[in-house]
């Protein structure tokens, strides 16, 4: 049996001759050809299809994007089919699928309910931080297609040269790039990380809240676990807060937070791409350094 749109169609209809000439096969090529156009709610004419069986169209038509929704969900969440293995994905996708077809043909960005989904309504819901790990794939997937910076990365050496005052009414602005999420009483960056193809969670993993943080500043993604403080700081700076009171934020939400380390790493990470300054202007590396 060949995989794809033959494979599924010949399941389900295997009475239907399948010869070079045969009605099937011209409806399958019909299909393949308008599926890319219908899919944007563009009517068409093609030659051929006003001579097919509607109820042939409407099935295959109804098999072709089922199959790309359900694979683009396993392209598009791997961390939730290897936690919940193939059979129980393929079951909660074609579930999502039925009620939210894919819009267009960009299916890098389809299942962007797909996590409340599994939260809610999936077949698998039992499992309450399966949704978590869903939305971290989508954010992961979001940190590489995410629009580039217009400007270099800011490092520490140039906040080594702000005078404390203008340090603390700085705004800094996030790499568009940069994604973060905090998950109470889960692991969830442990989880997800060591379900990218690193072997199983250990044993001895320590149930408790973490946060993860993708960042795409220096050429290259990367991930790496961020305390509560992180994100409460990263959260305070994208709704345009001041250094000193998203600070502030940072450590109300954890006391004993090492914010130097944490800003450390954010820099080096690349998070951050300006820093504007109510007193001069915003602070950027030079292009030509």
């Amino acid at each position: 049996m060949n995989d794809g749109v033959e494979g599924t169609c010949l399941k389900r209809m295997p009475e239907t001759s399948m010869d070079a000439d045969g009605p099937l096969h011209r409806a399958l090529e019909t299909i393949c050809r308008a599926f890319p156009l219908s899919i944007h709610g563009i009517c068409m004419s093609i030659d051929g299809v006003d001579d097919l069986p509607g109820p042939l169209v409407g099935n295959l038509m109804q098999n072709t994007v089922m199959k790309r929704g359900v694979d683009a969900l396993a392209a598009n969440f791997p961390t939730v089919v290897r936690l919940v293995g193939e059979a129980r994905f393929d079951s909660a996708a074609r579930a999502f699928v039925e009620g939210n077809p894919p819009a267009d043909s960009h299916l890098v960005t389809y299942g962007k309910e797909f996590p409340e989904f599994l939260r809610r309504t999936s077949p698998v819901s039992a499992l309450d931080y399966l949704a978590d790990m869903a939305r971290l794939d989508q954010l992961w997937i979001e940190t590489h297609i995410a629009a580039d910076s217009d400007s270099p990365v800011v490092d520490a050496l140039l906040l080594a040269t702000m005078a404390p005052e203008e340090l603390d009414s700085a705004v800094f602005q996030i790499h568009p790039a940069t994604r973060w999420l905090w998950v109470d009483n889960v692991p969830a960056y442990t989880i997800w990380s060591k379900n990218q193809g690193l072997g199983d969670v250990p044993e001895h993993t320590e149930w408790k809240g973490e946060g993860a943080l993708f960042v795409r500043g220096r050429v290259t993604a990367s991930s790496r676990e961020i305390s509560l403080g992180g994100c409460a700081f990263l959260d305070a700076c994208s709704l345009g807060l001041a250094f000193e009171p998203a600070v502030q934020q940072a450590l109300l939400s954890e006391p004993d937070m090492d914010f130097p380390v944490f800003l450390g790493t954010l820099l080096s990470a690349g998070g951050i791409t300006a820093v504007h300054c109510p007193q001069m202007r915003s602070i950027r590396i030079p292009t030509d350094l």
